[in-house]
């Protein structure tokens, strides 16, 4: 859902900073501080732990 959001507003914002600004340059700053946050986001994440299981438990 998030996805189809960004991708519903992001021609609005696009045209909405090349009509103020006149250029797309404004957008690809926008567009790279977007993708570095998400980066970030992933990063801020700590790795996933393989957990062994007890040595005596038994299968179901």
């Amino acid at each position: 859902m998030t996805s189809s959001i960004g991708m519903a507003f992001g021609p609005v914002g696009g045209g909405y900073l090349y009509d103020t600004f006149g250029d797309y340059h404004w957008l690809y700053v926008a567009s790279a501080g977007v993708g570095l946050a998400g980066a970030a986001l992933a990063l801020a994440f700590p790795p996933k732990t393989q957990s062994e299981p007890p040595a005596d438990a038994l299968p179901a």
